[in-house]
């Protein structure tokens, strides 16, 4: 029994190793930074999406094969910066596109550009994506983790308008951002309980 549970997860984690699975995809972003006349909406606006396009196959079951499919998010952000509210290092729910993947997204603080971290201009993006699968006498979940960072000196288009909203987004030159993920496997019930990574 001991040594069914060692080979199962020993397959599991091969198959999952970071160095087979292909880089998560970064392949559209947008912010939009309001003016503040009166009569404007005050919020600022951050759009991302990205795409995990790895199909992972785990141990058959006994209905047939089984994997976790590739999946795409959409990540949205909204916050009033006139009144210094910070969306930095906020967990944002990202909604699935395609897949079944659970994804957030969190803005943390850089400061490439030497003027200070910024969310529309200066900024790193940390996502992370669960995957859970029902097999045979268990659950097993797939938590990743990945990290990329922006900024107008390496990867951002800016566009400022007379009336003072602006617009960032994404180099089209350099994209899609590649993004290459940490992975853990998780057991959540069922025989694996005994194994610890």
């Amino acid at each position: 029994m001991f040594l069914a549970i060692f080979l199962f997860f020993l397959s599991l984690s091969t198959r999952v190793a970071p160095s087979t699975l292909q880089p998560w995809e970064i392949t559209n972003l947008y912010t939009y930074t309001p003016n503040g006349w009166p009569g404007s909406s005050p919020y600022a606006n951050f759009f991302a999406s990205i795409t995990n396009p790895n199909t992972i196959p785990l141990p058959p079951t006994r209905w047939g094969n089984v994997s976790f499919p590739s999946t795409t998010a959409n990540c949205t952000a909204k916050w009033i910066d006139f009144i210094n509210e910070s969306p930095f290092d906020k967990i944002i729910p990202c909604e699935p596109y395609f897949g079944e993947g659970k994804w957030m997204m969190e803005i943390q603080r850089a400061n490439v550009s030497g003027y200070g971290p910024s969310a529309t201009r200066d900024f790193t993006l940390q996502f992370k994506m669960e995957e859970s699968m029902v097999l045979n006498d268990g659950m097993v979940r797939l938590n990743f983790v990945g990290r990329m960072g922006f900024s107008l000196d390496e990867n951002l288009m800016i566009n400022c308008a007379a009336s003072g909203f602006c617009r960032t987004w994404l180099d089209g030159t350099k994209s899609p951002q590649l993004v290459v993920p940490v992975v853990e496997v998780e057991c959540l019930s069922g025989v694996c309980d005994s194994f610890h990574l």
